[in-house]
């Protein structure tokens, strides 16, 4: 079985945590894997390294991609009114992305 399908549809899921995780109010989760600066290392890091692994050809333009997307769901928070947006926070989502771009380009050279 070819696994490039399955781990570009990871991917693009992976975002739509991401989205998700960014849209839904903190209360209204279901769950939570620990603090928020936890979860949001967490996702952004898979979302880095699935795109990475999914991309392998494109890593310049995943790890622009990746950053853009830290950037746009932290200013996603400025169309709602009880959310603001924070630097810290944009730090971090920042900090998992990159973390994860290079997890997956680690990853990539030792599979290939």
């Amino acid at each position: 079985m070819e696994l490039a399908p399955v781990v570009h549809v990871l991917a693009w899921f992976s975002l739509a945590l991401v989205v998700l995780a960014t849209v839904v109010p903190i209360g209204a989760r279901q769950f939570s894997i620990s603090t928020m600066n936890t979860e949001s290392i967490f996702l952004f890091g898979l979302m880095g390294l699935l795109f990475v692994v999914a991309y392998p050809d494109n890593r310049r333009v995943i790890a622009i991609f990746c950053i853009l997307a830290a950037a746009a769901s932290e200013s996603l928070l400025l169309i709602f009114p009880n959310r603001h947006l924070r630097v810290e926070r944009l730090i971090i989502k920042l900090l998992g992305a990159t973390v994860g771009l290079l997890a997956g380009g680690i990853l990539m050279r030792i599979l290939h």
